[in-house]
């Protein structure tokens, strides 16, 4: 069953396309990997997922409803969840708060709840706290709870802006580029990660990423763009094997140029 489709999806900044037409189906249950060159309309395409940018054209369905004009709020709260390229924490928070904030869009207290705070609001607070402490242990930060989140090392950050994004209790989880500036080491324990957060925790799962390594590691089916057009999709060795998109990385000249021969 189809947890996210796109259809003829597009988005346009003047006279440029960003994203052109693009139709995907993503099945519950799924890892699926979106792949391309720089400024092929990857990020682009998560930001019309998440409210970000509105589409300039095409359908955008989530579990049945349409996102389109949905505000990113809104999106979060029917069950879609990011991170981003660029590690964005709350830097002077601690890595317990970073993960109580990321709960906010499930919490039913009022700001004049908060204030009053009665026995209910008392209680939902009560049940934030536990489960923020349960998602430490299970991101692997147990003992860091009260760390600034801006001391943490690169790759517990990373873990912890997951684990931000687990609080909101998302369907789909979209990782933008997740091993990005990681070591090899890291870059495998994320790997495993990510898999276990599938079979653990029943997420759908889309990710944008460089490292070829990760995405054909762990994609149940890759898609490629390239100038914003779907050129290609497939299972990783399909993709492995497909010109076009060897072409699109490497460039079509260096795809016909002779090997030389040695003496």
């Amino acid at each position: 069953m189809a947890l996210l489709e796109s259809k003829r999806l597009s988005k346009t900044f003047g006279g440029l396309v960003a994203v052109d037409r693009v139709d995907l189906t993503i099945e519950k249950g799924m890892i699926a990997g979106l792949i391309g060159p720089n400024g092929a309309g990857k990020t682009t395409f998560f930001n019309m997922i998440t409210g970000l940018y509105k589409p300039s054209s095409g359908q955008l369905v989530f579990a049945g409803q349409s996102l389109v004009g949905l505000r990113p709020n809104k999106i979060t709260a029917l069950g879609v969840a990011r991170t981003f390229q660029n590690i964005r924490l709350f830097n002077n928070m601690t890595a317990l708060e970073n993960l109580l904030i990321g709960q906010n869009c499930r919490l039913k207290s009022t700001w004049y709840g908060a204030l009053l705070r009665p026995p209910g609001v008392v209680a939902e607070e009560k049940e934030a706290y536990k489960k923020a402490g349960e998602l430490i242990k299970y991101i692997g930060l147990q003992g860091q709870e009260n760390e600034r989140a801006k001391n943490l090392a690169y790759g517990d950050q990373r873990r912890l802006e997951i684990g931000r994004a687990l609080a909101t209790d998302p369907k789909l989880l979209l990782l933008d580029e997740p091993s990005a500036g990681m070591n090899p080491h890291e870059t495998q324990v994320l790997t495993d990660f990510i898999r276990q957060l599938r079979d653990d925790l029943e997420l759908t799962i889309l990710l944008i990423e460089h490292d070829m390594r990760v995405v054909m590691g762990i994609s149940d089916r890759v898609t490629v763009l390239d100038y914003g057009k779907k050129i290609a999709e497939g299972s990783p060795a399909e993709i492995q094997r497909d010109q076009r998109v060897i072409e699109a990385y490497l460039g079509s000249r260096a795809i016909k140029k002779p090997v030389a021969k040695t003496a």
